[in-house]
């Protein structure tokens, strides 16, 4: 199942690069030579490394965890910073 999302992710992946530097890519059968190539290489490199990434999967959640943390913290307070400074804004604008 985890190896499905990984191929998945990877085929995603190769999507968005496709889509971002389509400009780069003038003949049809060019591209999806190309694209088709893409997914290959991201889907075998990460089934190349299932096993790294079953090992690293708790360390990779308990990095994800810390992250959202950090950003929920970062919304909080800087979300508070702004909206002291909008304050002291219109008060010095009314002084």
């Amino acid at each position: 199942m985890m190896r499905l999302f990984l191929n998945l992710a990877g085929i995603y992946i190769s999507y968005y690069v496709y889509i971002n530097y389509k400009k780069f890519f003038s003949n049809k059968i060019f591209k999806y030579i190309i694209l088709v190539l893409v997914i290959t290489l991201i889907t075998s490199f990460i089934n190349l490394f299932y096993n790294y990434v079953l090992y690293l999967r708790n360390i990779l959640i308990l990095i994800t965890f810390i992250m959202i943390k950090f950003i929920f913290i970062n919304i909080i307070i800087g979300g508070g910073g702004k909206s002291l400074k909008m304050i002291r804004e219109k008060k010095e604008k009314l002084n």
